[in-house]
């Protein structure tokens, strides 16, 4: 149901919109209103939309178009509507009014803190609102001088970009004004994107859990941004109210106390873009008994409206079980996100360079960590026989920056006998389903009958395979263009592979941990792999996916270090150094005997310290690359990244090796 109001009969002497006038509309509209399910937009003028929205039992939406109107309406609003779970108010050219109150009342502070509200308001607030936008005749064009506002601005709690409104409907200068309200009141008045330049609301730190869930704030709302633009998003996770708790955890250092994992999800095309979360710049961050509040800028480079999505997995550190802790059980709470907090993402002058329509002239993908996205085939305007092939859920991985090419396993075969004849690759089971692909050339697990038994999704070391031994720590794999990967028969030089084929030298380790059945510092012992082995033009390194489970920080970095001494030593320089990322792991704890320690944030910066140190210590002397599966995973929607549960192992399924191998075929073999 629609109800329309004239423009004049808002606007007219000046007069605004009183508590009585609403009062009687919403006694009007009670009677007819289903909840959720009617949108009553009301009245449309001259101007840029003017609305606040009230979302109540009996009435979800009315919509105002003015340039004043009665701000002590809205707490007599707050204050009596007891069902009113979210009130905004937005200005003309979609600039939001944020005013704090640090003692709101009980039933102001439960619609606050719970329902994370736009709109907090003080008396003074209040009376100051309404003398600044309420002003008789305010009008578009209208000429106000500076000293008619400087009285009012002498009042704390006022915050920062609601000003702005002012020089749509006058000719006063906002900076001006933002500079006097900045000096007056001690705020700092911007009209900003950055988080380093928003202020964090002060009532945030005061929350506590018995009062709220943890939600997301995205302060300035509604607006759009372009292509290629950052929003600041922000996670309240409040002080947990429970201080008897053991405190057995703790973060690494420059590691949050609490896991929060979060997405920005299109609404129409079904990108999901993780958001990076840090701890915001203030040291109350860093006090376990203390509300915390995450950010991050988040870059958005597809057209569409994104909502945020997310959980707290771990609160406490719990996420961080090193010795003697054991894992935590993943009882993950719901982030609150309030149904107003949209970004919509356009392309205003049509040039986007991250358009799909563009896809075609990037240039190749020569990097081993493209950043990128899942797209649906169906939203691809071209020809999708050039990408590699899709997900399970019929998704492509797309980079941004560079176009991925889908290469054939046997051109890969061809380029490794011209550029890489020999190959030294350290994995663990992952590596050894990234070479069951490689060796035959695609066809393991290549046909959809194949791909939802149990070896494609899940755990494959059982089945039998003849190419190479899946249980062997150390493989001789020599590649052939025509007939792909075998472990050589008989007498054979470990060197070196025959005439018209590469070798590839591989070596399965369960990470660096000490109790394995082969000792990985075995294969460098006296600084001479190149002398056993040959002299690889390229070689791989994966790990995490053991350290991580298994080995305590401490432990990892020393091994590491050993790790970065013997490349360091026994490569030459002409070897490219290639670190692989541990797979992405989220949404479960180990429940098993196993009592594995892994979590997603202790993966993640297991991974981080192996980057930085193969990075720093071997970047003078060898080319470093990142092979970054896991931010391939992370990128998938969440209820596809939810389907690695079912597999103990953590192992992806075969179409995300298939997408992981094309990374690092262009990689290589990119023209």
């Amino acid at each position: 149901m629609s109800h329309s109001m004239p423009w004049d009969w808002l606007t007219n002497g000046g007069n605004h919109i009183e508590f009585d006038s609403l009062e009687s509309l919403d006694v009007k509209v009670v009677q007819s209103m289903n909840l959720f399910e009617t949108d009553v937009r009301s009245w449309i003028g001259p101007y840029d939309r003017f609305f606040y929205s009230i979302n109540a039992p009996s009435l979800q939406y009315v919509s105002v178009e003015a340039c004043s109107f009665t701000f002590s309406l809205l707490v007599k609003l707050l204050e009596s509507v007891s069902s009113l779970k979210r009130l905004q108010i937005t200005l003309p050219a979609n600039n939001v009014i944020r005013l704090y109150d640090t003692k709101p009342s009980a039933q102001l502070r439960r619609i606050i803190y719970k329902h994370s509200l736009v709109v907090l308001s003080t008396t003074d607030a209040i009376e100051l609102a309404n003398d600044i936008f309420c002003v008789p005749n305010l009008a578009e064009g209208s000429k106000l001088e500076l000293s008619e506002f400087s009285a009012h601005l002498d009042i704390t709690g006022i915050g920062w970009t609601f000003l702005k409104i002012l020089t749509i409907y006058t000719e006063i200068d906002f900076e001006d004004v933002a500079k006097m309200l900045e000096i007056m009141t001690g705020l700092l008045v911007l009209d900003a994107r950055n988080c380093r330049d928003i202020p964090i609301p002060p009532q945030y730190w005061d929350i506590a859990s018995n009062e709220s869930p943890a939600f997301v704030d995205i302060q300035g709302l509604p607006f759009s941004i372009d292509v290629g633009e950052t929003v600041c998003i922000r996670v309240v996770v409040p002080n947990d109210a429970d201080k008897s708790k053991p405190m057995l955890f703790a973060p690494f250092p420059g590691t949050p106390w609490d896991s929060v994992m979060l997405d920005l999800v299109g609404n129409s095309t079904g990108i999901s873009v993780p958001v990076e979360l840090n701890p915001a710049n203030d040291m109350r961050n860093d006090a376990r008994f203390s509300t915390h509040v995450y950010e991050a800028d988040v870059l958005l480079r597809d057209v569409d409206t994104y909502r945020p999505k997310g959980y707290v997995e771990f609160r406490d550190a719990q996420w961080n079980p090193e010795d003697p802790q054991e894992p935590q059980p993943y009882i993950p709470e719901k982030l609150y996100v309030s149904y107003l907090l949209e970004i919509p993402v356009v392309d205003r002058y049509g040039a986007s360079p991250y358009s799909l329509s563009n896809y075609l002239q990037l240039p190749q993908c020569r990097v081993s960590d493209p950043e990128g996205r899942w797209v649906s085939v169906d939203d691809i305007p071209f020809d999708v026989t050039t990408l590699p092939l899709p997900d399970n859920n019929n998704r492509i991985w797309m980079p941004y920056n560079c176009q991925l090419k889908r290469i054939s396993y046997k051109d890969f075969a061809q380029c490794l006998l011209e550029k890489y004849p020999n190959m030294h690759l350290f994995g663990d089971s992952n590596t050894r389903r990234y070479l069951k692909k490689i060796t035959t050339l695609g066809e393991w697990c290549g046909t959809a009958e194949e791909h939802n038994t149990t070896g494609c999704i899940c755990e494959d070391h059982k089945d039998p395979f003849e190419r190479f031994s899946a249980e062997a720590r150390r493989s001789f794999i020599d590649m052939d263009p025509l007939d792909g990967g075998r472990t050589p028969n008989g007498t054979f030089s470990e060197t070196s592979a025959p005439a018209n084929k590469s070798r590839i030298f591989f070596h399965k380790w369960e990470g660096l941990m000490e109790k394995q059945h082969v000792d990985w510092q075995d294969v460098f012992k006296d600084n001479k792999i190149e002398t056993a082995y040959g002299h690889p033009q390229v070689a791989v390194f994966s790990l995490i996916n053991w350290d991580s489970a298994f080995l305590s920080r401490e432990l990892f970095l020393r091994y590491l270090d050993l790790l970065v001494d013997y490349i360091k030593h026994g490569y030459s320089a002409r070897t490219e150094i290639i670190v692989r990322t541990g797979q992405y792991y989220c949404c479960r704890s180990d429940a098993s005997t196993k009592k594995r320690k892994f979590s997603r944030l202790r993966n993640k910066s297991f991974d981080q310290q192996a980057i930085d140190k193969f990075k720093s210590r071997l970047g003078a002397k060898h080319k470093v690359s990142v092979w970054d599966v896991s931010a391939i995973s992370e990128n998938l929607p969440y209820e596809t990244r939810k389907q690695a549960v079912v597999c103990a192992s953590n192992h992806v399924r075969s179409e995300i090796v298939e997408t992981e191998n094309q990374v690092f075929f262009n990689h290589l073999c990119g023209a």
